[in-house]
């Protein structure tokens, strides 16, 4: 079995949320690509400074077992495979709590309620846990798009308008 499945599902066991667990992973691998990649493979900065440095950049942003994960692969030598890592523990997580990536895309801000409302309607319809980004875009006119997964729901203004243009076209 690749080592990395392994690792993703050693994480999966942890006390901590799965989706807390995805979000303090997700700014770990964000500062990893920014620069902070170079230091863990510093032959010449010791395994527990390392972690030390880690430990204090995100002192108030990842729980302990995510600090002790993190720490884990640097003793391993495993975290060269960070990235691939998150990935397997994402499927993993997905899989196991029914958790599905949602892309919102509206003309302005939603409101919290409206949010929750979308959130809950998501839930009921698909029997999913929803990861929701939202985007603005004021190019959509109107209306919102809506990507769960692979599928779009596109009620956009936008969309309509070119579906009525293409009709009158032909």
């Amino acid at each position: 079995m690749d080592k990395s499945k392994i690792l993703a599902k050693l994480l999966l066991e942890s006390e901590s949320k799965p989706s807390e667990i995805l979000f303090q992973l997700g700014l770990f691998e964000d500062a990893m690509k920014m620069g902070l990649y170079k230091l863990t493979l510093n032959p010449a900065i010791t395994n527990e400074k390392k972690k030390t440095i880690i430990n204090k950049i995100f002192k108030d942003n990842l729980t302990d077992d995510t600090k002790k994960f993190i720490g884990f692969l640097i003793d391993d030598d495993q975290l060269k495979y960070f990235s691939k890592i998150v990935s397997r523990y994402t499927k993993l997580v997905k899989k196991q709590h029914k958790i599905e990536m949602v892309l919102i895309t509206s003309a302005r801000e939603l409101s919290k309620e409206n949010i929750d409302k979308l959130t809950e309607k998501l839930k009921n319809t698909f029997k999913i846990e929803p990861m929701i980004t939202i985007v603005k875009d004021e190019s959509v006119l109107g209306g919102m798009s809506i990507k769960v997964g692979d599928r779009v729901y596109d009620n956009t203004i936008s969309r309509q308008i070119d579906a009525l243009s293409s009709k009158l076209v032909n």
